[in-house]
């Protein structure tokens, strides 16, 4: 009979052990579960005031922000990227790198945000002169988000460098297409590449499409189509052009040198024009300007 009294004494016990352990657990579990939703909301939370001061074009108030929610949260996600973003913008390429590769290496990260990471990556890589590595990051880039017209325009340009002209011109058709008729620079973009590959008349279309969209900033380009219409044998044309740049462009030291390649283009086109006088005339302000850059 006592026997089984102590039995039975023992399983409560055992019961009651078991008991406040589970609370215990229980407990532990909460408070680090209310830890983590802690941090994760003051992470955020400094992660907006570093976003507000970024706008603010407050550059230093904003890493400090974003170091902030690192320090409570170190695999907060868009503070890790815009973070490296931010260091980008300060020319500090190494430790925008750094930010990037932590962030390739985490786990369920959106496919936007990974793009981004691989996205400043190819802009270190550009900053540092390192243009096929820039390519095979953004490669990767719009494998992941093809809706950003602006990641299309920055391969385009690393395509021309790499002198990849086909790929480039794919991809400044893809900006124009995303970019809705506010595409000048893709337009001028692909005028260039044409020229180099001598499609001229595709050229010039190019380059009216992007003065038409905007002609506050057509001065360079009415240079480049004047050159495109001069080996179209269009020479009133390029005439034409390159007058039209020298209107826009006017007389300030800053243009000098656009001044130059308009009067050297117009003179070569009044030449084939049997206009010698007027060549004559646009060669002695070409003097000119020689003379006042001495």
């Amino acid at each position: 009979m006592q026997q089984r009294n102590e039995t039975a004494l023992q399983r409560k016990l055992t019961k009651i052990f078991a008991a406040k352990i589970l609370s215990i657990l229980f407990l532990v579990f909460a408070v680090t579960s209310s830890s983590q939703a802690l941090a994760a909301t003051s992470a955020e939370t400094y992660y907006k005031k570093g976003m507000f001061s970024l706008k603010q074009r407050h550059h230093e108030e904003a890493l400090l922000c974003f170091n902030r929610a690192l320090s409570v949260e170190p695999n907060y996600v868009p503070a890790l990227v815009q973070r490296a973003e931010l260091y980008l913008l300060l020319e500090q390429y190494s430790k925008a790198q750094k930010d990037c590769q932590k962030t390739l290496s985490l786990k369920t990260v959106p496919d936007k945000l990974v793009a981004k990471a691989h996205k400043i990556l190819a802009d270190c890589h550009i900053e540092n002169g390192n243009y096929r590595q820039a390519d095979q990051e953004l490669d990767q880039v719009i494998a992941l988000d093809c809706t950003q017209s602006g990641y299309f325009m920055c391969r385009g340009d690393v395509s021309k460098v790499l002198n990849k002209n086909d790929q480039a011109i794919k991809d400044f058709s893809a900006a124009i297409t995303l970019q809705h008729g506010q595409s000048f620079k893709a337009h001028w973009s692909r005028g260039d590449v044409y020229v180099r590959l001598g499609r001229h008349s595709e050229a010039v279309k190019d380059y009216t499409t992007a003065i038409a969209q905007n002609p506050k900033r057509a001065d360079r380009i009415y240079v480049c189509r004047a050159q495109a219409y001069i080996k179209l044998a269009m020479y009133q044309k390029s005439v034409d052009d390159c007058s039209l740049a020298l209107l826009h462009l006017g007389r300030s030291n800053a243009a000098q040198r656009q001044d130059y390649s308009a009067l050297n283009l117009r003179a070569s086109a009044y030449e084939k024009l049997g206009k010698k006088a007027l060549a004559e005339k646009d060669r002695q302000a070409m003097r000119r300007i020689d003379d006042f850059e001495i």
